[in-house]
């Protein structure tokens, strides 16, 4: 399972013997992306930056998309958020309406 990484668009996912990085690497965010591994001394053997107009942009891109939503479980607190809001309708007391 994908965890939060050295900075808040950095995410690493660990195996056995290596660990990958893939991180939003720009000054922009959703500009470039490098993903890294990493060995089990924590060093940096290989990596590679990928920007918007490289052909493998949008699978690193979806790459790094769904290591943060399961490193921040976000798909959990958009679940939970639904249920609170459905639980509101039924009591009429969702606030924005």
């Amino acid at each position: 399972s994908w965890k939060p990484g050295s900075n808040k668009w950095t995410f690493i996912v660990s195996f056995e013997k290596l660990s990958v990085s893939v991180a939003d690497s720009a000054d922009e965010v959703g500009v470039e992306f490098q993903v890294a591994l990493i060995n089990n001394e924590g060093e940096e053997i290989d990596s590679f930056i990928t920007r918007r107009t490289d052909r493998k942009f949008g699978a690193v891109q979806a790459l790094w998309e769904g290591a943060k939503r399961n490193a921040l479980h976000i798909d959990a607190a958009i679940r939970e958020l639904a249920t609170e809001l459905d639980q509101m309708k039924d009591e009429e007391e969702i606030p924005f309406e």
